[in-house]
Order: C-alpha cells, then sequence, then structure tokens
C-alpha cells in the first residue's frame, strides 16, 4: 500500500537524484517516462511479496536465469542495450532507483522494525533484478550488441524522419529556432505563407527563403525570452502571399535532457476567420442591445454568472433604477427594485432551475421550448402592480447556456386585459415598423399582416396597398411576377426555389441569402441580403413567417473596387518583376555588344574592300546592330536607359521620323501629319521621345498591316487636370498641369480590352514577327519623362494613343518670350567648339574601345 500510493513521489524522487548525480545528460527528465520504470520495479516487489514471506536471500546454486523477479532485470537489460545505454551506466542508475524506495519506506510512519525488514527486502528483490539485468548482459556477444546498435540507429533514423514528415503535413506553420534565434527548421505550412512551395520538404532539401520573410519573428522572441513562462500565447497579424492575416502564435522553450535551452518552437494557428467573426458578434451584440433598449417591454439580461448584461431604457422607467446603477451587478441586485431584498427570480430559475422561488409567484408555467411565464403582485412598484413575466436561456453557438432574459409587462387591470393584447400588438407592430431591415411577415395562409416603412421605401410599395395579399404578391417588386421567395422557403422548403438564389444558407430554423438583381426598379445592379424565420404559436405551431431584407448592393460594389484594385496590384508587380530581370539582362548585353560592335567596326575599317571576309564581318556588325537596338528596348522599358536631357521641339522630331517611316510604309498606308503651328519645347532625351514616335508609328503600321488605311501623326499643347489624366495607364500618376500631346491614330485592327491590359508587357506581342519590346520600351521612356500615356481602341475601328510630355516653367517662360530657333541654333552652335574629351564607363574594355575609335 505505501508503494501502490506514492507512485508520483517515487517518480519525483527518482528525478531529483537524476539530476544531481547529472543522469539527465544521458536519459529522459519526462516524469512519465520515469514512471514507466517505477511501475515496472514495484510490479517485480509485488511479484516477490507474493513468492516470499521473508526477503529473498541469494545462494550459490540458484540458477537466476529461472528466476521470475531477475527476469525485469533480463527484459530492462535489453531495453537499454538497444538504446545504447552502457551497463554501467545503467547499473549505477539502478542504484538510485533503489534508494528511492528505500527513502520512501524511511520517511514513512511505519514501525522501526518493520522499516528495516522492508529495506532488507527491497535490497534483496533489487539484488535479483540486477543479478538478471547483468546475466543478460553477460550472454551477448560483442556481434549481437552491434548488431543491436544499428538497429537502434536505424529506428532512431526511422523515428526523426517519421516526425520530420509529421511536421511537414502539419496544417499549422511550424517554425523551430536556435539558442541563437536563428530559424533552424520551417514546415512546409510555414514556407507556404511567404514563398511558393509546391512539395513538403522544400526548406530541408532546397532553397532556403530570406530571413527578412520572418523577421517579424524577433521582437516577439526578444520579449519572450525575457520573461521566464516556459510557453506563451498571443495574437498577432502578419502580412502572408495571401494578404494579411490574423494568427494566434504559441512560442514555447525548447530543452534538452539535461534542461538547457537549446531554442524556440513557434506555431501558429490562422484565426482569421474567427477575427471575422469576432467583429461579426461585436456588430450583432451591439444590433441586439440597440433592440433590447427600444423594445416596449421592460426587459434585463444576466450572463452565465448572474450578473446584468442589459437593462432597458423600460425597465429603467418601471423600478427607477438606472442601467448604470445596474450593468455589471450581481448577486440577485436585480430583484431589490421588484421585491426590496435579494432573491431568486424568474430568470434565475430559467438559467439556473432554481426552483426556491416558485412560492413567491401566483403562477408560473412552463413552456415545451424552455420559455417560463408567470404573474407576481409588486407593492413596491407604483403603489402596487400586477406583472407578467416572460424568461428564458440564452445559448452560445455550441447550445451552451450563455445567460438568460426577462422582460416584464404590467397586467394590473385584468378588466383591460383586451385592451393591453392589443396594445401588445400594436408595439410589437411598433417594433417592426421601426426596424432599419425591410421586414415583412406573413400568416400561415401567405397573407401579409406586416410590411413595415423600411420595405415600402426599398420597394415602393405603401403598407396600405399591399396588406392582406396573398399568393406571392409580395414578390411582385422584386421579380416582376407572383413567385416564393425566402419567406415562403421557410414554411415549405423547394429546392428549385432555392436555386433561384445566390446562395441559401440554413441556421436552425432560420434561412439566409442573397439575391441579386439586374436592374431593381431603375437603380441598375442590385445584391439584396434576406434572412428568414417561421413564427409560432405558444404549442409550437408556425402560424406564419418574417423576413428582413437589406441592401448590400454598397458593400458588394466595393468588394469589385478591392478586386479590381488587387488585380492593378498583381498586374504592377508583375511589371516591375519583369523590368528588374530585363534591365539586369539588358545591361550586361549592351556592354557586351558594344565590345562587338566597336570591334566590328574597326575591323571593317582597317580590312580592304576586296576582301572575301568583308561581307560576313558587315551581317555580323548588323546583327550585334539590331541586338544592341532590342537592348536598348529593354533598357528604355526599365528606365535604366542612359538619359540625356535637352530642350526639344517636337513638331522636328516628328518630321524628321515620318521621312524613315514613309520608306517602310506600304503604299496602301497614308501618312497624315497634323503638326500645331507653335508649341512650347520639352525637356528629354532626343534618341528616347524619337524611338517613341517611331514604335508608335510602327505599331499602327502594323495594326493596318498591308493596308489600305491611314495613320494621322498629330501634336498639341493640352492643360490636363486629374480627372482627365485619370486615364493615364502608366503607373505613376502625372501630375496635372500642361502638356505636350503627341497622338498616333489608325484606322487599323483595333485591340480587345484583355490586349490592352497587357499592352505595355515586355515580350508581349500579337504580331508573329513581333519582339513585344517597342510599347514597352514606350512605357518606360514616358515614365522617366514623367509624362502620360492614354489610349483609345474598338476592335475592327482603329487605335489612338497619345502620349504626354510635361511642359517646365523654363520652356512656358520660353515659349511666351517666342525665343527664335535661329537663335537656340546659334548658341548651341557656339558651344560646338574645340576642347577636351572625357570618356566615362564603369567597364575598362569600353573606355579604351571609345578612345581608340575616337
Amino acid at each position: 500500500d505505501l508503494i501502490a500510493g506514492n507512485e508520483n513521489w517515487l517518480v519525483h524522487r527518482v528525478l531529483a537524484y537524476a539530476k544531481r548525480q547529472q543522469y539527465t545528460k544521458y536519459t529522459f527528465t519526462l516524469a512519465e517516462a520515469l514512471r514507466a520504470a517505477i511501475v515496472g520495479m514495484s510490479d517485480t516487489l509485488f511479484k516477490a511479496l507474493t513468492m516470499y514471506a521473508a526477503p529473498p536471500e541469494l545462494t550459490p546454486d540458484e540458477d537466476y536465469s529461472k528466476d521470475p523477479l531477475a527476469l525485469f532485470g533480463k527484459i530492462e537489460a535489453q531495453r537499454h542495450r538497444a538504446r545504447g545505454v552502457p551497463l554501467s551506466m545503467f547499473l549505477g542508475f539502478m542504484k538510485y532507483f533503489r534508494q528511492s524506495y528505500i527513502d520512501l519506506i524511511s520517511v514513512s510512519d511505519l514501525p522501526p522494525d518493520y522499516q528495516s525488514w522492508s529495506v532488507h527486502f527491497v535490497n534483496r528483490v533489487y539484488d535479483r533484478v540486477e543479478l538478471g539485468f547483468i546475466a543478460e548482459w553477460a550472454e551477448a556477444s560483442r556481434d549481437s550488441l552491434v548488431e543491436e546498435l544499428q538497429t537502434a540507429n536505424r529506428v532512431l533514423s526511422c523515428e526523426k524522419t517519421k516526425y520530420m514528415t509529421i511536421l511537414e503535413s502539419l496544417a499549422n506553420p511550424v517554425f523551430i529556432l536556435n539558442e541563437n534565434n536563428d530559424i533552424e527548421y520551417m514546415n512546409h505550412a510555414a514556407l507556404l505563407l511567404f514563398h511558393e512551395s509546391s512539395n513538403p520538404g522544400t526548406y530541408i532539401y532546397s532553397a532556403r527563403p530570406d530571413d527578412n520573410a520572418v523577421h517579424w519573428l524577433k521582437p516577439l522572441l526578444e520579449a519572450f525570452l525575457t520573461q521566464p513562462a516556459q510557453e506563451t500565447l498571443f495574437e498577432t497579424s502578419l502580412t502572408t502571399r495571401d494578404g494579411e492575416k490574423h494568427f494566434e502564435a504559441q512560442l514555447k522553450r525548447m530543452l534538452d535532457v539535461s534542461g538547457k535551452f537549446t531554442g524556440v518552437v513557434v506555431t501558429l494557428s490562422d484565426i482569421s476567420a474567427r477575427k471575422m467573426v469576432e467583429n461579426q458578434l461585436k456588430t450583432s451584440l451591439y444590433s441586439m442591445n440597440q433592440i433590447i433598449e427600444f423594445l416596449p417591454d421592460p426587459t434585463f439580461v444576466i450572463d452565465n454568472t448572474g450578473r446584468v448584461t442589459a437593462w432597458n431604457r423600460a425597465v429603467a422607467e418601471l423600478t427607477g433604477v438606472s442601467a448604470d446603477e445596474m450593468i455589471g451587478k450581481g448577486d440577485y441586485e436585480y430583484a431589490i427594485p421588484f421585491y426590496g431584498e435579494r432573491r431568486p427570480v424568474l430568470i434565475d430559475m430559467a438559467l439556473f432551475g432554481d426552483e426556491s422561488c416558485v412560492d413567491r409567484y401566483l403562477s408560473i408555467t412552463r413552456l415545451e421550448n424552455g420559455v417560463l411565464l408567470s404573474q407576481s403582485f409588486h407593492p413596491l412598484l407604483k403603489g402596487g402592480v400586477f406583472l407578467s413575466g416572460t424568461a428564458r436561456v440564452l445559448y452560445d453557438t455550441d447550445g451552451n447556456p450563455a445567460g438568460a432574459i426577462e422582460s416584464v409587462r404590467d397586467i394590473t387591470q385584468q378588466k383591460l386585459a383586451e385592451k393591453s393584447l392589443r396594445e401588445s400588438q400594436r408595439q410589437l407592430a411598433q417594433i417592426i415598423e421601426f426596424l432599419p431591415d425591410a421586414t415583412m411577415v406573413i400568416n400561415a395562409q401567405g397573407q401579409i399582416i406586416a410590411w413595415n416603412r423600411a420595405i415600402s421605401d426599398l420597394t415602393g410599395v405603401k403598407a396600405t396597398d399591399i396588406m392582406g395579399r396573398g399568393n406571392y404578391e409580395y414578390a411582385i417588386p422584386f421579380y416582376g411576377y407572383p413567385r416564393p421567395v425566402m419567406i415562403d422557403l421557410v414554411i415549405n422548403h423547394d429546392e428549385q426555389v432555392a436555386g433561384q438564389y445566390l446562395y441559401v444558407k440554413k441556421e436552425g430554423d432560420r434561412l439566409v441569402s442573397e439575391t441579386y438583381l439586374e436592374d431593381f426598379r431603375g437603380r441598375g445592379r442590385t445584391w439584396l441580403w434576406n434572412t428568414a424565420a417561421p413564427l409560432y404559436d405558444d404549442q409550437g405551431k408556425i402560424i406564419g413567417a418574417i423576413e428582413a431584407i437589406r441592401d448590400i448592393t454598397s458593400l458588394k460594389l466595393v468588394e469589385e473596387e478591392r478586386f479590381e484594385l488587387e488585380k492593378k496590384l498583381y498586374q504592377s508587380q508583375k511589371l516591375d518583376s519583369l523590368g528588374i530581370m530585363a534591365g539586369g539582362i539588358a545591361h550586361n548585353f549592351n556592354n557586351l555588344l558594344q565590345v562587338i560592335l566597336g570591334n566590328l567596326e574597326l575591323t571593317l575599317m582597317e580590312l580592304p574592300s576586296y576582301s572575301p571576309s568583308r561581307s560576313s564581318l558587315q551581317r555580323a556588325y548588323e546583327a550585334a546592330e539590331r541586338a544592341a537596338r532590342i537592348s536598348g528596348q529593354m533598357l528604355a522599358y526599365t528606365g535604366h536607359k542612359m538619359f540625356i536631357p535637352a530642350e526639344l521641339d517636337i513638331n522636328e522630331l516628328v518630321k524628321g521620323n515620318i521621312v524613315v517611316q514613309k520608306s517602310m510604309t506600304s503604299p496602301g498606308i497614308s501618312l497624315r501629319l497634323d503638326l500645331a503651328d507653335m508649341l512650347p519645347s520639352i525637356l528629354g532625351d532626343e534618341n528616347q521621345i524619337s524611338q517613341v514616335i517611331g514604335n508608335l508609328t510602327t505599331n499602327a503600321v502594323e495594326s493596318i498591316g498591308n493596308g489600305p488605311g491611314e495613320i494621322r501623326i498629330s501634336t498639341s499643347l493640352q492643360d490636363c487636370n486629374s480627372e482627365y489624366l485619370q486615364a493615364n495607364l502608366l503607373e505613376e500618376q502625372a501630375v496635372p498641369g500642361l502638356y505636350v500631346c503627341l497622338e498616333v491614330s489608325d484606322t487599323g485592327c483595333g485591340m480587345a480590352p484583355d490586349t490592352v491590359e497587357r499592352l505595355f508587357e515586355p515580350f508581349f506581342t500579337t504580331k508573329f514577327t513581333g519582339r513585344g519590346l517597342g510599347l514597352a520600351a514606350v512605357y518606360g521612356i514616358m515614365t522617366a519623362h514623367k509624362g502620360a500615356v492614354m489610349v483609345q481602341t474598338e476592335i475592327d475601328a482603329g487605335t489612338s494613343i497619345r502620349a504626354l510630355f510635361p511642359v517646365t516653367e523654363e520652356a512656358l517662360h520660353a515659349f511666351r518670350e517666342r525665343l527664335s530657333t535661329a537663335e537656340a541654333h546659334g548658341a548651341a552652335e557656339s558651344l560646338r567648339s574645340k576642347g577636351l574629351v572625357l570618356v566615362v564607363d564603369d567597364e575598362e574594355w569600353i573606355r579604351d574601345l571609345t578612345v581608340k575609335r575616337l
């Protein structure tokens, strides 16, 4: 009995010896692991007590291999040897198991003689167990020991693989950090929070994410590790690959077998849905409190601890006790205004089943749905009044009692009972009338008996025109014809009718749905939220139904707008990524091409005209020049191309480019110029703006194909406000002000909306021979020039693309003073005098080549 009743004492005693003698370096410190050994040894002692009346002494001729007590030692020898535990370590640790039993006997209240006998008995049983252990160990050969160790290692490896598989399969993200707060491991769910990863094990066997992805962990870890707690739990919000989410984070210290800190395990649980429900619950509670506040009957609510959580205006007026004085009070405080003392009342009988108050009431009736009805007399209220009371339990979503509600009503004058009933019905109608949601009620015959002001405003149908109507006429204002609606489904469910809604969800006996109307009362697209529930009499029989309708169009439109914004953000991020990649490739590729072009040019200069190799080198030079142009387009798209700003006349640039374009345009296409007589100069890079003119014109030519067709190139000066600039397709929005406008229009095939969305993507083209870099270069050049690009297009009706260049204050001033082109040209020519040339480049071989060419 002493041993059986002190199992926990023995476990903690052995654990104390293990820590003191440092055995915890090599064995478990878990109490349950030691408990298994204690139970096994205790069972052996119990068996010995049934076998021997006295301590089982040792004899020289005894065969301990057949001793049932030594059998426990043999089994333990096999188990510990398989784990790689040496004989000396096990025997040493066993001494402290033995000592723990002896300590237990020593601190017990057993008589001294019996204590001595018990200690002797325990020693002899332990001697036999140790002999069995030694005998088993001695019989094992070296080969078998090696084989056992190898088997143990394989088992250990399999166990490790098993646990890693379990971790990788967990739905919750798990992070394991070492003592330096460095991440040693994160499972597949954790990796998916911030990076794309299709297969479990990515973190172990493949590339690992940047530490910046989990920078949010560091301040949490630092705060946690300054506290003595072994684990903590808190909520946090994180920006994941799928957007902002809420998580419950659990941080727990990892200790080795000696109790030394080795790191932290962080487990995340996604509570985004719960947070959303909590917010909805707050809204629901607020709405419920408002409804209770405006209920005509004195009403109060208590929680499951008996504290008042709601005390409406009506009960405050009845009792003279305000809500501020009563909210939060318990200990039957709510009974004092009614009875002058603290005592259980009807609401306590409903919630706690306390029937000690039954004798204080004139009558109490319990309905089948658990609602309690009562009548009582209260001499302290207004000189004495009779009250009827109603109380019922309030349940949470799991069906557990969360509190109770009680409403009372003055029924003093019995002769006015019928009048009081009509008044109650009128008050209920008022509640429905002033409900913010459009609400209607039908009776068992399907006739409208309530049609509140909100539904009149929603449908345009007055209550006087619809009251008493049946045959589904209440559906006409919504759908244009009589048909069953939600209010009918709660009485007679029809899957065909339910299928006409966006969705129908059942919540108890209540139905919730959403409706989409293409054009409701000329207001365009409309979404309606509907909820309906049956109405019961006091016998539980359905006597009608009620439906509330809410216009949620604005919410749906906001959701659509948010979706479009997210779509644009994704497109912008995709273009940025392509730009970074293209810029990196083009920069290095361009440097290499400069060397190739330079050396080819020098070789052609030095090579005789009659050389047979000259034509091959010339073709190589032309191909390299074409590659350089492609590289330049890529650099233009990314904004990394060298920008040499100058005051430019857009009309002169157009005229210069049109000569080249006419030579490359098929005869069936006409090019027409419509240039403004006088325009301010623009600040920009001449080559890049010429490239914009050329690329837009080329795009127009390709849109027309072999013709016939017309391309119109026009220039103008425009004063653009913010509303006009909303049509800008560049990511960076332009600043309102004066702009020089270059417009290229064609009568070609036009573009579909999905093509316009991808118009400026690098490498996107609808032409078989296109590279998809022309308009991408326009995007980059116009972005670098702080301009704007606008597109108007229609399938088979042509395309018009406007490129807007901002006018600087200096250019505007010069424009107003009408400086002559000749003076500007003369000033420019005067600068072209003899002098020194400074060659600057980050590549030495490009600098050498340039000097050589100069």
